[in-house]
């Protein structure tokens, strides 16, 4: 089906949102703490491995098959108005962004005083034309405006190709959020809300389940954080 950017890019968010689901899911299930000489296995966290190792796959085979879909469409659209592709009218907006700050900068330069080391004092002038720079500034930022218009128009124009309906990818991502509600326990989620620590970096979590004592170790995970 022909549709556009902004409906893959709210596809992309639903997707995410599940994969941070089954992400976040790993993470609680990957640990558990028992009291020593209790029965492990009565107290082990529900996890299927390979139904949530499956659903990952498929959830990113997604993911990169979208946005591929529209790097794509980006690389060969041609505009003829502007010369050019949307993938280099992207690039020539962020060339205007920055040229803009650059000139911002300019502007707000002020003269700097420093004493060298013999004494005699100097004094830095920035080399411009005031009048100049601030007309270059305003006629840019025009020019931006129009690019940035332009780019909104062509980001909700169905002009980007992709495999299925609406309704059959909505479906599909209705169906892998059934799945991860399905097996999550609810206990255990929002125990993992309640005292988190860092084990190697800010992205890898170890998580304390209901049997760790884990007040003891309140002020070492705030102080850590």
């Amino acid at each position: 089906m022909m549709t556009t950017e902004r409906k893959i890019d709210c596809l992309l968010s639903e997707l995410y949102e599940v994969l941070w689901k089954i992400r976040r899911w790993e993470c609680i299930t990957n640990y558990f703490v028992v009291f020593k000489g209790e029965d492990v296995d009565t107290v082990r966290p529900y996890y299927d491995y390979e139904g949530t190792q499956k659903a990952i796959k498929e959830i990113n085979r997604c993911r990169f098959y979208l946005k591929s879909q529209v790097s794509k469409t980006r690389i060969q659209h041609y505009l003829e108005e502007e010369g050019m592709t949307i993938d280099e009218l992207e690039m020539y907006r962020d060339d205007l962004k920055h040229r803009i700050n650059t000139l911002d900068e300019i502007l707000e330069y002020r003269p700097e005083t420093k004493e060298a080391n013999n004494g005699v004092v100097l004094e830095t002038y920035c080399n411009y034309d005031e009048e100049i720079i601030g007309k270059e500034k305003d006629q840019l930022k025009i020019e931006l405006d129009r690019i940035n218009d332009t780019l909104d128009a062509l980001y909700d124009s169905a002009i980007v190709s992709i495999e299925g309906t609406e309704t059959q990818w909505e479906k599909m991502i209705e169906e892998k959020t059934q799945y991860i509600d399905s097996i999550i326990d609810k206990d255990l989620w929002n125990e993992y809300d309640k005292v988190l620590h860092y084990k190697h970096n800010l992205n890898d979590w170890i998580p304390f389940d209901k049997y760790e004592l884990w007040y003891n170790w309140w002020d070492y995970v705030f102080w850590w954080k």
